[in-house]
């Protein structure tokens, strides 16, 4: 219900849409959707929530609409009707020449959207109207860089209000606004109700942010323009150079023995190099641990990936060297 707002959450590669309401009036703040295989966000059967600073990017190859939007596609007069309010949205697409759209509005659903930004899509906004409901609000739109503006009564959706505007091209740098983007009028999305805080400008980020420096940075993974993290406490960075085929920023030699708490995050290349051991021995009674004893964790982020090299003779624990059965 409206007493739940999800926040500061990532939703990463989905088999399916990033995130989606059946329903309800879950709000939802600081949201990072990237690399879905459908739509990124994506409403239906009544939701009313409220959701402000959301990014969404396409990865190439995969996705479909920025958000897909409807009231019921079998039932556009249901009640209560779909009609969130948003702002401070950027949607970027994968720069397909058609066939997805940044905004697709349908079904019978109503929203109020304020402070957009929507770049890299087939069409822009596409709207499907019902003769007998009212139609959307948008305001403050920056459209830029899509291979069309969108449908006939996408446009005309953006030309009801002047402070939406349509560039030939975008000019984020990564996920930061650039000169179109900030051309844009915007609008003070705290009219929109209490949940939203002050955010005067199209998009998710301020011009004031830097792609080192948002909401995004610190925790999260595949974000435009973000610069790599440097290699976790407990490794060193090598200096050596990542494979060719390989995404990673930089290898980071995992430090021996460990002992203290290491985090493997993603986007680096980890490297062990001989025997490397988790903690020293503590004994086999906890509540007398051995005086020399450490206790330390190695822990695995997701999205890392582990490959081994070695054979039966490669240091070898006990058992280890058997090649197969007596």
């Amino acid at each position: 219900g409206d007493g739940t707002t999800i926040e500061f959450v990532q939703i990463h590669n989905n088999a399916d849409d990033g995130i989606e309401f059946f329903g309800g009036t879950v709000d939802v703040k600081n949201v990072v959707l990237t690399g879905n295989d459908d739509d990124s966000f994506d409403w239906t059967d009544g939701w009313s929530g409220n959701a402000q600073f959301v990014l969404a990017v396409q990865t190439t190859g995969r996705g479909d609409n920025g958000i897909e939007a409807d009231n019921r596609g079998s039932d556009p007069l249901l009640t209560p009707r779909s009609n969130p309010n948003m702002s401070n949205v950027t949607l970027i697409g994968r720069n397909n020449g058609s066939g997805n759209e940044g905004v697709q509005l349908r079904a019978g659903t109503d929203a109020t959207l304020a402070n957009f930004v929507v770049a890299g899509f087939g069409s822009g906004v596409e709207y499907d109207p019902v003769a007998t409901l009212s139609d959307p609000a948008l305001s403050s739109f920056a459209v830029g860089g899509n291979a069309s503006t969108g449908d006939a009564e996408g446009i005309v959706l953006l030309n009801a209000d002047a402070t939406n505007q349509v560039f030939a091209a975008d000019t984020l740098n990564g996920v930061i606004p650039g000169v179109n983007e900030n051309a844009v009028t915007p609008t003070d999305a705290t009219t929109l109700g209490s949940f939203f805080v002050a955010a005067n400008y199209a998009g998710a980020f301020s011009p004031s942010e830097t792609n080192s420096a948002n909401w995004t940075s610190g925790w999260t993974i595949a974000v435009p323009g973000a610069a790599p993290a440097g290699c976790p406490t407990g490794t060193t960075a090598t200096g050596e150079a990542v494979p060719a085929g390989r995404s990673e920023s930089q290898i980071c030699r995992i430090n021996r023995p460990v002992t203290s708490a290491v985090t493997l995050t993603t986007g680096n290349l980890y490297e062990l190099e001989g025997s490397t051991f988790v903690g020293v021995d503590l004994g086999p009674d906890p509540a007398a641990p051995l005086a020399n004893g450490v206790a330390a964790s190695l822990t695995i982020d997701p999205g890392v990936t582990i490959f081994s090299e070695g054979g039966a003779t490669s240091d070898p624990l006990p058992g280890s060297g058997d090649t197969g059965p007596e």
